[in-house]
């Protein structure tokens, strides 16, 4: 019955279980034993009931609520019909109406700025807390998805944008990650950053090359000038 999607349903019927006599929770359990039952209609319907019954009660409850939901998504979020459009839209809703009544309160940013991607949620974040982990390591992924992007075509010697605008990304990265905390996850954000500046250097300088060799049969692609160079990193 599950097929490929086995894991994801599995998932919501282990959380169904762990949730089923939760006085908060019950009938968000009972939405995700819908869910994994096949059951969309029925699960749905089970949902906007759990929406209005989160609704009628008191906004403090409201809060704890929301909060209780967004780490058990996060912390799931391999389930991917654990959460939905109306859940979201709920939890935004609370989430803005909790900012306009505490706009110092640096939970509404950070997850704000998970459900919608947003990532001026992130950066109010940091200003209210530099050294906010969480609002950091968003704001740091979204440098090295840019530079990602710009050098995805390195394969087709090909950067996108311009390389100044690239070394920039990985400049801000470099001050960000002088406030983040010593961990594992901070050793690999600092070798994706140096490999990417490493291969930012390699096309500066296979730049250089290309002008000095512009007899087109004296020419390599830079994946093929990268492993003629015996740089320590390879070009897809």
């Amino acid at each position: 019955m599950y097929y490929w999607n086995q894991e994801n349903f599995e998932g919501l019927k282990c959380i169904a279980k762990q949730y089923q006599h939760d006085a908060q929770l019950s009938l968000f359990a009972e939405y995700c034993t819908a869910r994994q039952a096949g059951l969309r209609k029925l699960a749905f319907q089970t949902l906007d009931q759990f929406i209005q019954k989160c609704q009628s009660e008191p906004f403090e409850q409201q809060k704890s609520c929301c909060l209780s939901l967004l780490n058990l998504i996060k912390q799931n979020s391999q389930f991917h019909t654990l959460s939905s459009t109306p859940l979201n839209l709920y939890m935004i809703d609370v989430l803005k109406a909790w900012q306009h009544t505490d706009p110092a309160e640096i939970l509404t940013y950070e997850w704000l700025g998970y459900l919608t991607y947003d990532l001026s949620y992130y950066q109010q974040g940091l200003l209210l807390d530099p050294n906010h982990q969480t609002c950091l390591k968003a704001i740091i992924s979204s440098h090295l998805r840019a530079v990602d992007w710009q050098t995805h075509h390195f394969s087709d010697s090909y950067l996108i944008g311009d390389f100044d605008d690239a070394w920039a990304e990985l400049t801000q990265i470099d001050l960000l990650l002088l406030r983040l905390h010593e961990s594992l996850e901070k050793q690999f954000i600092e070798q994706d950053k140096q490999e990417y500046k490493q291969k930012l250097i390699a096309w500066r300088t296979y730049q250089i090359y290309h002008i000095h060799h512009p007899n087109q049969a004296d020419l390599q692609d830079f994946p093929e000038w990268c492993n003629t160079q015996h740089l320590p990193f390879y070009i897809f």
